[in-house]
């Protein structure tokens, strides 16, 4: 989250050492993240669909502080729901496997950029073997006589990642 203010004259009349940065879940609840010569911050660490609140104050080269900033508020975008109902069907002569899943709708956040296919031999070891843009992929590298598990996972525009689908088992005579 960026954060920018208006450059201030300190209290006493001498220079600014500093620019405080305060941030937290609540303006009464603000704890010093920053110090700072720049009038700009990135407040970073953030988790998402979450509001925080941030205030500032600067400090001079002889310690005395301004007053705080009235505390302001922003929410991080949410992530992205996970992709929902993936089928996987082999073709007819059992040489691809077709992935077809339904897209997530960007809730209150950004558009989704691409979907991320994964596939494993077991549902706990999973490797990203594509990216597509559309809510369907042909995997054209499985082998007979195997069972796989895929998933998926969508990122939004922003780079924002979902969390992944349920994985979905099928085996390829």
């Amino acid at each position: 989250m960026g954060l920018t203010w208006t450059d201030t004259v300190p209290p006493n009349g001498l220079p600014i050492a500093s620019y405080q940065v305060y941030c937290g879940p609540a303006p009464s609840s603000l704890i010093k993240v920053a110090s700072t010569l720049n009038v700009a911050y990135n407040y970073t660490g953030l988790t998402a669909g979450t509001t925080y609140y941030c205030a500032v104050l600067a400090a001079d080269t002889a310690g005395g502080l301004s007053v705080m900033s009235a505390p302001v508020s922003a929410t991080t975008v949410a992530l992205p729901n996970a992709p929902s109902n993936l089928t996987v069907t082999p073709n007819v002569n059992n040489t691809n496997v077709a992935a077809t899943w339904t897209g997530t709708v960007a809730v209150g956040g950004l558009p989704i950029a691409s979907y991320q296919i994964y596939r494993g031999t077991a549902p706990g070891s999973l490797s990203n073997i594509a990216a597509r843009a559309a809510a369907a992929y042909t995997d054209t590298t499985v082998a007979h006589t195997t069972t796989y598990y895929y998933a998926v996972q969508a990122t939004d525009t922003g780079g924002n990642v979902s969390p992944m689908s349920a994985a979905t088992q099928i085996y390829v005579p």
